[in-house]
């Protein structure tokens, strides 16, 4: 084929106009879906990102159970004076209670131990506000289904009940998150459920993974 002469474009064919016009609207078409699709992938990644409830550990389980009651309406503010990412404190609206939380992540049941960290860090706040203590623990963590054993030890929850810390795993965490997305409960619920809780927090909801 020869060399197209410049001045040619300047010559319009009857239906060009309209095939050009067609293309342009499909350009935009094709450029709000390619938007629409990324925040759709956004969304499906920040959702799957919250099953790490179920097995990540350290500052990754953290940030998910920080995440979970963000999502939830209940913001995780800093305790003031400390630098670990594994505590935070919630104020709950309507109420005089904070709750000062703790996280954890272990290779079996979570232990006594953990339990007496988070007495030390009540201990410290409760001459400034009413406190009450939370500690969610990922046991077994790297493991995902078939979690047998109970997440708590014997010993950590006659510490919990002796003194009034409310213990939830992360894995019943995420089922209450997966309850709160199908609005079969709210924040302010869940957190007064914890508040009022001494020892072991359960859900009334199906044992098993549910599909999100």
């Amino acid at each position: 084929a020869h060399e197209r002469p410049s001045d040619v474009s300047e010559v319009e064919v009857p239906g060009e106009s309209v095939l050009i016009e067609k293309l342009e609207q499909l350009s935009s078409q094709i450029e709000s879906l390619t938007t629409e699709r990324e925040e759709l992938s956004k969304e499906l990644q920040t959702l799957q990102s919250f099953t790490d409830l179920l097995w990540e550990w350290d500052d990754a389980l953290d940030q998910r159970v920080r995440d979970t009651f963000k999502i939830m309406g209940l913001a995780p503010t800093e305790i003031e004076g400390r630098h670990s990412k594994e505590d935070f404190i919630l104020v709950i609206d309507g109420t005089e209670i904070t709750l000062v939380v703790e996280v954890t992540g272990v290779d079996g049941q979570i232990d006594v131990w953990k339990t007496r960290q988070l007495i030390d860090w009540v201990s410290r706040l409760k001459d400034s506000r009413k406190v009450k203590g939370l500690l969610v623990g990922n046991h077994y963590k790297k493991k995902v289904l078939n979690k047998d054993t109970e997440a708590f030890t014997g010993d950590a929850v006659e510490a919990a009940n002796a003194f009034g810390l409310c213990l939830i795993s992360a894995e019943d965490l995420f089922h209450t998150l997966c309850a709160f997305l199908r609005k079969q409960i709210t924040g302010p619920e869940l957190a007064g459920q914890l508040i009022s809780t001494n020892g072991i927090w359960k859900p009334k909801l199906p044992t098993s993974v549910p599909v999100v």
